[in-house]
């Protein structure tokens, strides 16, 4: 929080007494929850974000630049974030607000601006603009549909859990997946929802029960066991966990199958070229991605290439956390449009996400998770965002 103006005592040397009781005093005025005294690599992404925005507020600054600072955080810290920034402003202070989510900016800022390809396609008083007209500005035509959820669920059971725990926190978890089928996980930050994905993939070893596969009873001791076995995981934070940056698009998605690019003992270059471009042309990636860094890649292309690396891989199975945070909406529509598409194909979704309504209207059914464990399922159309958080956050009735 006090990186960079670390106060000093009489000495000169930092004052950590101090530093740590005014840490205390700013996560307590903001209401965020976080272990001062916790090493922020092992804080989850939410709560590493919520750091971030603690930081930034108590610098005192008259001018803050909040650059999509609620993407991994729940509704609930969502709204205290932006009751607090409306306190700011009726303070004097400026605030710049960078969001994907349109309907936060229109709920939120005084001017909305909208710009395209690094280039300003105009400002309007947020009073006088609909989400329809920004969505309009941003890629040139009207959404009609904003979720186009497809039904491809069959009866066979693709992923069958029964009674998992893990010591990173899963607590007896039992779910079933069927092939075409998305089951979305939803609950409030710290629920456990990234954890459930990890143990499903191998990265947080199982202590107890069992899972089986396509009928198949299966135990992953790593996310190498679970790859092999055609589940994979498109993580929460894909610029530390999901993506090569120094390489392009290509070797990012064809390393997940290199045994598909050998010419006799070695590796074709041609041979990778040509099905890294099958891959872009199926996901409608950036052609660009070819030979550009995917570090220079817009978040929605970055993230088709991670799903593409796991499409490459033949997975059965996608584990999807937060797929769409940090993504226009433009990207997010390809992104539904392609989790329709793979459901069409029998594979089986698990979808995490922090967006509410996504994830109501792109699931199948709804797993409320709370404290490591699964409390209910319940089929698509029958929750809101209302008894959602309720649920999840154990309010009674």
């Amino acid at each position: 929080v006090f990186l960079g103006r670390l106060p000093r005592n009489a000495t000169g040397l930092v004052d950590w007494r101090t530093i740590r009781e005014q840490a205390v005093q700013v996560l307590d005025r903001l209401g965020i929850a976080v272990d001062p005294d916790a090493i922020v690599r092992s804080l989850s992404v939410a709560e590493q974000q919520l750091v971030e925005i603690a930081k930034a507020i108590s610098s005192e600054s008259n001018l803050l630049i909040m650059d999509e600072p609620t993407t991994a955080l729940a509704l609930a810290e969502t709204r205290r974030l932006h009751e607090l920034i409306r306190r700011l402003a009726e303070r004097g202070r400026c605030i710049l607000y960078i969001s994907h989510r349109l309907n936060e900016i229109v709920g939120l800022a005084d001017r909305v601006t909208v710009m395209k390809d690094g280039r300003l396609v105009g400002t309007r008083p947020a009073a006088e603009v609909s989400l329809t007209a920004i969505v309009r500005m941003m890629i040139g035509t009207d959404v009609k549909d904003h979720y186009p959820k497809e039904q491809h669920a069959r009866p066979e059971p693709l992923l069958e859990v029964n009674d998992l725990r893990t010591a990173s926190g899963v607590n007896g978890v039992s779910l079933t997946v069927h092939k075409g089928e998305v089951v979305g996980l939803g609950g409030m930050i710290g629920a456990g929802r990234t954890e459930i994905g990890r143990a499903l993939f191998g990265a947080d070893p199982a202590t107890g029960g069992s899972m089986k596969l396509a009928g198949t009873p299966v135990k992953f001791k790593s996310p190498r066991d679970a790859v092999a076995a055609g589940v994979a995981l498109i993580p929460e934070n894909r610029k530390s966990e999901g993506l090569f940056f120094n390489f392009s698009g290509v070797p990012n998605v064809t390393v997940s199958r290199l045994a598909a690019l050998l010419q006799g003992p070695l590796l074709s270059l041609h041979r990778e070229q040509r099905l890294g471009r099958e891959q872009f042309r199926e996901l409608r990636i950036d052609p660009a991605a070819e030979w550009k860094s995917v570090r220079f890649l817009s978040g929605g292309n970055q993230q088709k290439i991670v799903i593409a690396r796991w499409l490459f891989s033949r997975a059965r199975l996608l584990i999807l956390d937060e797929p769409t945070q940090g993504i226009d909406i433009g990207a997010k529509l390809e992104v539904y449009r392609l989790i329709n598409a793979l459901t069409a194909r029998g594979l089986g979704v698990i979808l995490i996400s922090s967006d509410y309504p996504e994830l109501l209207a792109m699931s199948d059914r709804v797993a409320i998770v709370r404290e490591g464990r699964i409390l209910d399922i319940a089929p698509r159309g029958t929750l809101t965002e209302y008894t959602l958080i309720r649920a999840a956050s154990g309010a009674r009735a």
